[in-house]
């Protein structure tokens, strides 16, 4: 009898070892044709989205079907970096530098705009955070292995980045500010374009603003967007929340939103003001954006070697970025006419501000300002002379791009 029921239990496990082989084959085919095992790297993006994506108080669906899950303000993805797993949520800054406020209304034909999630925004307690695709999530590091970090001038043989830009000589900067024209760039899965304030230490930074990324996005919106870095996008950072470094505090406003208006040529012209600080009693870098002052959220402190103590680089411009090396032509940047043209018609930064010691926001001293464009027969910078109903400093910048633009 024992040998007899010995005999039968190897059975059993033999029946069930062939059903399970069976069974994974049978998976493994479908329609006649066999369909790939996830690799190690698929399985991975798979549990990195499972991360991101926070167990939700309630989701909101924008008018762009993008989707906003609002998470507890306390387990947001941010606290996922070991680098913050101690910290407390600050929920606003100890402080504002002098000179942030509002500002005058603009003229005739141009408006400040305000961003907002639909249906009165996240409950409190709460923040809005993108849901994330591992699609999604699998093409923004391919954004961040190719174009983050192949910051250069666009070639026949080496694909890069066209910039026009005013940058401050180097120096001790605690904050910088602008408001920033909205643009709908021509967009193609090869390009990517960007206008944004910038503050560094060393290989660490902080750029705010606007972007057209259809590669990630899969569309021509132009998305409110941040990014940063510990280390030149070597080992650290990301866009938005896609990776754990950004507290977001505020319940409304979130990364990754997209402009519903943006300006158009010889009509209305529509901007955005964005501001970034260091808190002076937290050390934190904070983002206040908006006609109404808001505090969006923050970067801790301990996320950057060098920006803990002190930003060296400050810079306002235009950015594109084109990766199709067999293409010749390049992209145009802000509304593709040149500075020249003038108010109505040329992308612009208006109201430019930096803060150096305790005095607070001050317009940039004039020997300070830089201009540069690495393509000036194709896009263009310059100071502007007719947006000086504001008070402030205001440059133009752009232009249209096309053949020649390569070298």
């Amino acid at each position: 009898m024992f040998c007899w029921g010995s005999l039968g239990l190897k059975m059993r496990l033999l029946l069930v070892g062939l059903a399970l082989f069976f069974l994974a084959v049978s998976h493994e085919v479908e329609g006649g044709r066999r369909r790939s095992v996830p690799s190690k790297e698929d399985l991975e993006l798979e549990r990195e989205v499972r991360r991101l994506n926070k167990p939700a108080v309630k989701s909101i669906k924008t008018t762009n079907n993008d989707i906003f899950d609002c998470v507890d303000i306390n387990k947001q993805p941010a606290f996922d970096n070991p680098l913050l797993q101690n910290l407390t949520v600050q929920l606003a800054p100890s402080g504002l530098p002098k000179g942030l406020g509002p500002k005058p209304p603009p003229p005739s034909g141009s408006q400040a705009w305000t961003l907002s999630i639909p249906d009165g925004g996240c409950p409190p307690g709460t923040v809005p955070i993108e849901r994330t695709t591992t699609s999604q999530l699998k093409k923004m590091k391919s954004f961040f292995q190719t174009q983050a970090k192949n910051f250069l001038p666009a070639d026949d043989a080496t694909p890069g980045y066209h910039v026009a830009a005013t940058r401050m000589a180097l120096g001790s900067y605690l904050g910088a500010q602008a408001s920033v024209s909205i643009h709908q760039e021509p967009a193609t899965d090869h390009q990517n374009h960007r206008a944004m304030v910038w503050v560094s230490g060393d290989t660490d930074y902080i750029q705010v603003g606007w972007m057209v990324n259809k590669g990630v996005y899969g569309d021509g919106k132009t998305r409110f967007f941040t990014m940063w870095t510990a280390d030149n996008f070597d080992t650290t950072g990301c866009m938005n929340t896609y990776c754990p470094g950004f507290v977001q505090v505020n319940s409304k406003i979130p990364l990754s939103i997209n402009f519903d208006q943006v300006s158009t040529v010889n009509g209305t012209q529509y901007d955005y003001p964005i501001t970034i600080f260091q808190d002076q009693s937290t050390l934190d870098w904070w983002l206040i954006a908006g006609p109404n002052i808001t505090a969006i959220g923050y970067w801790p402190k301990e996320l950057f070697p060098f920006l803990k103590m002190v930003a060296i680089h400050v810079e306002w411009g235009g950015y594109l970025y084109k990766d199709d090396a067999t293409s010749t032509t390049a992209p145009q940047m802000g509304s593709g006419l040149f500075p020249e043209q003038g108010y109505g018609k040329a992308a612009y930064f208006k109201q430019i501000q930096i803060v150096q010691g305790e005095g607070g926001f001050v317009d940039p001293p004039a020997d300070s300002v830089n201009l540069f464009s690495d393509r000036p027969q194709c896009y263009k910078v310059g100071p502007s002379a007719e947006l000086l109903f504001y008070t402030g400093y205001h440059f133009y910048y752009g232009g249209p791009g096309g053949d020649k633009c390569n070298p």
